[in-house]
């Protein structure tokens, strides 16, 4: 396989990463501020909720990816 593919398989993994700890981070940090994680019937959650699935999301993606780099070795 042609090492521009790895490259872009190892700056794909590093980015889903990198973006899904942000997306967990910030909306931690927005979520507790805004009082919409700790208040009952807050609204909002719905967001908070959604970020957070997208971060769940974006670190296995990013092994996932990692993996398939390792294959096309």
């Amino acid at each position: 396989m042609p090492t521009i593919f790895k490259a872009l398989a190892s700056i794909g993994a590093w980015t889903l990463f990198i973006a899904g700890w942000l997306f967990a981070l910030t909306n931690l940090v927005i979520g507790i501020t805004t009082g919409v994680l700790f208040t009952v019937g807050a609204e909002g959650w719905v967001e908070v909720f959604a970020y957070f699935v997208l971060a769940i999301a974006c670190v296995p993606l990013s092994v996932v990816v990692m993996r398939l780099r390792q294959k096309m070795e």
